[in-house]
């Protein structure tokens, strides 16, 4: 269930360079009717780390329906005690239904079941449907034992959106001193082994990759929860992990892992944001994508991350963000699936420029840049 706000009003921030806040990307994935025409959108990148075509690469993220596992057994439209009693009557059957205890479709009432109506206790019913959401398959087989593991040609199957096409000033997008740029991702965990996030960058000709923000699963150590900042002028972080509240470290090895996450919520949707000021890189996740820190009961995120990064010191200052991309992190492939939804990035149009620049990515024919005047207001949907 996702609470974030429906509808961004985009509204104007007067400072020394007259800038104006705007959304850039607003992505859920709900426009495309079929897979040709979200990669006329999302296109595949195979180069330097993909050794597959761009049609290997996008055959490895689909468009498809996932539905939220509902709890509610018994259809009162309360997750509660009556709805326990129905799993336990049922539990271990086979060709199931949602209303014998299945709460996540597979047609078993097992203990995935059982997390679902724990983590749901006390609450209503999941909307009726995710709606689209893309997923990203394996892309890392074993089929010859004696051959040891296969790589099929996708290498990191990222999708990119490429904000500034001509890697000129002219449509980047990057924090001003008074406007933060914020990016985001929802993700489905239903897996220990999930290596797939959701990067920001610019890439430019002749000098390749910089200034990376990287936001979602990363399972070294088993911790999964994780963001990069990497290839800055100076120093970089690199790959870092969120620490959530002590009460899910259920083995009391003071680490909170990703299969401790999904033992207390269960397959859930949760998600990664990063707010990029002129000063600092400040990333949260928000478990269950509920705007409740759920240790507490009180509004907020779950954890958060904050690096002290001079972010306009250098590069972005001068070039900006121009690269948006989805999907398995540098030169590492996955092992299990994982689904994305409700990619976003807002940020100040370009103060070099003086204009502008807005991707409408939920037009599924192409990538459509328009011209904004200050003082204008732009407003955006995203889907609950």
């Amino acid at each position: 269930m996702d609470f974030r706000k429906d509808v961004l009003a985009v509204t104007l921030s007067v400072y020394s360079s007259q800038a104006i806040a705007v959304v850039i990307v607003d992505e859920d994935f709900e426009s495309y009717a079929s897979d040709a025409e979200f990669h006329n959108n999302w296109v595949g990148v195979a180069g330097t780390y993909s050794p597959g075509t761009q049609t290997e690469v996008e055959a490895q993220f689909q468009l498809t329906q996932l539905n939220d596992p509902n709890a509610d057994f018994n259809g009162d439209s309360i997750i509660n005690l009556a709805d326990y009693t129905i799993w336990r009557d049922n539990l271990g059957a086979t060709g199931a239904s949602q209303a014998m205890g299945d709460a996540n479709l597979d047609g078993t009432v097992d203990s995935t079941d059982y997390t679902a109506w724990k983590s749901s206790f006390g609450s209503g019913p999941p909307p009726t449907g995710q709606g689209n959401v893309v997923e990203h398959l394996i892309n890392y087989s074993n089929t010859d034992s004696s051959a040891g593991p296969t790589k099929v040609p996708d290498g990191i199957v990222v999708y990119q959106q490429t904000l500034n096409p001509n890697n000129t000033v002219d449509g980047s997008v990057y924090p001003s001193e008074t406007e933060p740029v914020v990016v985001g991702v929802d993700m489905f965990v239903d897996s220990g082994l999930q290596r797939n996030t959701l990067g920001l960058r610019n890439v430019y000709e002749g000098s390749g990759d910089l200034d990376l923000v990287e936001l979602g699963l990363y399972n070294s150590e088993g911790r999964g929860f994780a963001m990069r900042a990497a290839l800055w002028q100076g120093s970089s972080p690199g790959w870092q992990y969120f620490d959530f509240d002590p009460s899910y470290d259920l083995n009391e090895d003071g680490t909170v892992t990703q299969s401790e996450i999904r033992s207390e919520f269960g397959d859930a949707w949760h998600r990664w944001e990063a707010t990029i000021t002129a000063t600092s890189i400040t990333a949260t996740v928000d478990l269950n994508r509920d705007g409740i820190n759920n240790a507490t009961g009180e509004p907020g995120v779950d954890a958060t991350l904050v690096f002290d990064q001079e972010t306009n010191a250098g590069f972005a200052l001068n070039y900006g963000f121009n690269n948006l991309r989805f999907g398995g992190p540098s030169s590492l492939y996955t092992t299990a699936h994982t689904y994305f939804d409700n990619i976003y990035l807002e940020g100040p149009q370009d103060e070099l420029t003086g204009g502008a620049v807005v991707a409408n990515v939920p037009e599924p024919s192409t990538i459509v840049l328009l011209a904004l005047a200050v003082g204008g207001i732009w407003i955006g949907r995203r889907r609950s």
